[in-house]
């Protein structure tokens, strides 16, 4: 039997038989859903997501180390699989690579990179399309290789495991023996359907509609000749451009008025509100702070703290999962002690100037020599620079640079922290917030009632003309950051109080993330909340639906899942202020959803991520999924 390639599956030409591949089955298990890669080619905010993540993460070299006796790591430059990390082939370079790969995996959940190895003794890594593979399990869901079905032949090739390296998503399926992971941008099938149903109406509207700013009406009844009409039309046009008298004031005839057309609805015409929520959906969809990716407006403080998160919380788990299965694949050709890792340091490293400095003040003294700097500058070495050259002085236990001049005094001890005497217990804490959320949305619907009823015997105006919405969002963050950073410092006290006060917590070093969090929560419910009133507005009977609106608010911020969070960050902080080492994830609830109550009782270290993706119950950089309402908590320990 034949096959060959269509927009990426591997279809049959002949008849079909047992077991076969038949037309129009993919092997990747085609199942009438949006193809990843068509996606990707039509979907603006998809794309934008994607290649955002693919290009950062292919920023990222891989290295091989070999760890030596004393302990200390040598990164290994020669040899095979050191060269062929830095040159994969002969027609690419290593960046292309790892970019085909992330593209893999970021759009079919899974990639595989085949080590060809030379006559000659040198090593070559072969990207295969992930479209053409499948990976094997056993019973228990553990891969053990690929299965690649290449067009034009029968049957598939099967590489077992150790022989190429390979990574997967989590396999749902009971039973199978083979798996392709679940793209992420199955997820997006709802929202990108909807999109393009959109755009398409939109330009149905704009191409049917009438495209007239104003119409010209005259009284009903009066005579109008075919001559006077074909007259003031001739009469008329010389307004408009070309025309030669564009720009002046037109006389109309009596009776006759100028009447300014709408030719939109508001709901039609919110195009740039729903690009921007299609990009934050398809950003919190990858776990990608939409801020980067230009969904939502950011200062610059909170986007430079964005970025700071980038390379650990963003893109950690996927690096980590990377050089992993680049361990696992070559570890049968690595020597002992050696293994890969991706050099995220390289990532963030500061400028030199920032790097000298501190690598200075760490160690007391210059740390590279004049060779290792002129190499930097590409310049030729020099006799005698490869020693280091200390200043005179710089001596042990001395001045810990050369630009410094004197021991710099220590600072005083700080005193004792106590815990503030108005501060309630976590639970009343949690309480009050609530409470004063459920009357800020309760008098902002009434706020919302009364600007309707004003507007309810004549035309409506534009949506951000009903309230003054700014005001509406501060008033918010002002109670958000208020309340919440008595929540937060309710819930370090539950740890210090526990293990005792570490004099290194400072309940004003949380100020800078409250405020964050504060606004980014406020965004997110004045945006939610504009469109639940344009849908609103437009559907009619907005009376009854007010109550709607209401009910939603309560719920938008969900107040339980804010709680949770701000509680969990103020442990957090604590506890590794603290400096305790542990984490364990409890349970409170008895239908806890699947993933929370797998992690029951799993302990990690303080500032690892746990299998769900957060770093602690209600953490906003972890999937909606598993944040929302969410009322789990953490116990910490020493060991």
């Amino acid at each position: 039997m034949a096959y060959r390639a269509r927009s990426g599956d591997i279809v049959s030409l002949g008849e079909a038989k047992d077991g076969a591949m038949t037309l129009s089955v993919p092997l990747h298990q085609y199942t009438g859903e949006l193809d990843p890669v068509a996606l990707y080619k039509a979907q603006t905010a998809v794309r934008t997501v994607v290649d955002f993540l693919a290009w950062t993460l292919a920023s990222i070299p891989l290295h091989q180390y070999r760890v030596e006796d004393d302990g200390g790591r040598t990164r290994v430059r020669t040899g095979p699989i050191a060269t062929a990390l830095s040159r994969p082939g002969t027609a690419r370079g290593a960046f292309r690579h790892r970019q085909s790969l992330y593209f893999d995996l970021l759009l079919h959940d899974r990639w595989v990179s085949y080590p060809l190895w030379q006559d000659d003794g040198t090593l070559r890594f072969v990207r295969i399309p992930a479209a053409v593979t499948r990976v094997v399990v056993d019973a228990f869901g553990e891969p053990t290789g690929v299965e690649v079905g290449f067009p034009g032949e029968s049957e598939p090739h099967f590489l077992p495991a150790g022989e190429v390296i390979f990574d997967v998503g989590h396999g749902l399926e009971v039973g199978a023996k083979t798996t392709t992971g679940y793209s992420t941008l199955y997820t997006l099938r709802d929202l990108a359907e909807e999109l393009r149903e959109a755009g398409q109406y939109r330009q149905s509207m704009w191409r049917n509609g009438a495209q007239v700013p104003a119409v010209i009406e005259r009284p009903k009844g009066a005579n109008w000749s075919d001559g006077a009409r074909r007259r003031f039309e001739r009469s008329f046009a010389r307004y408009r451009q070309g025309g030669g008298r564009e720009g002046a004031v037109p006389i109309l005839e009596d009776g006759m008025k100028l009447v300014k057309v709408e030719a939109y609805s508001p709901s039609e015409t919110q195009y740039v509100e729903v690009r921007k929520l299609a990009l934050a959906e398809a950003a919190s969809a990858f776990r990608v702070p939409p801020e980067l990716v230009g969904a939502r407006e950011g200062t610059h403080s909170n986007v430079d703290a964005y970025r700071e998160q980038l390379y650990q919380d963003v893109l950690g788990p996927y690096v980590m999962a990377y050089e992993q299965a680049w361990d696992v694949g070559l570890a049968g050709d690595l020597g002992p002690g050696e293994y890969i890792e991706a050099n995220v340091d390289a990532k963030l490293r500061g400028s030199f100037e920032q790097q000298a400095k501190t690598s200075q003040a760490l160690v007391g003294a210059p740390v590279v020599t004049r060779n290792e700097q002129r190499a930097r500058m590409n310049l030729p070495a020099v006799d005698g620079g490869d020693d280091l050259i200390t200043p005179l002085n710089v001596v042990t236990g001395g001045l810990a640079s050369p630009q410094d001049t004197a021991p710099k005094a220590l600072p005083a001890p700080r005193a004792g922290v106590k815990r503030p005497d108005d501060l309630a217990p976590l639970e009343r804490e949690q309480a009050a917030l609530e409470a004063d959320l459920a009357a800020f949305w309760t008098g902002q619907a009434g706020r919302l009632a009364t600007a309707l009823e004003e507007h309810a015997a004549k035309s409506l105006p534009p949506i951000g003309d009903l309230l003054d919405w700014p005001a509406e969002r501060d008033r918010l963050i002002k109670l958000l950051r208020g309340r919440g950073h008595r929540v937060a410092d309710a819930g370090a006290w539950e740890v210090l109080e526990a293990w005792g006060a570490g004099d290194e917590w400072d309940a004003a070093q949380l100020d800078g993330w409250i405020a964050k969090a504060a606004e980014t929560n406020a965004t997110d419910w004045h945006d939610g909340l504009l469109r639940r009133v344009v849908d609103l507005v437009t559907g009619g009977d907005w009376k009854n639906g007010l109550a709607g609106i209401q009910a939603w608010a309560i719920a938008a911020l969900f107040a339980k899942t804010w709680n949770t969070e701000l509680a969990s960050f103020g442990r957090h902080d604590a506890a590794r202020k603290s400096g305790l080492r542990t984490k364990t994830w409890i349970t409170t609830s008895g239908n806890s959803r699947s993933t929370h109550a797998a992690l029951h009782g799993v302990t990690v270290a303080v500032d690892d991520i746990f299998d769900n993706g957060a770093r602690y119950p209600g953490d906003r950089l972890a999937n909606p999924a598993e944040t929302a309402n969410c009322s789990c908590r953490l116990e910490y320990g020493r060991e």
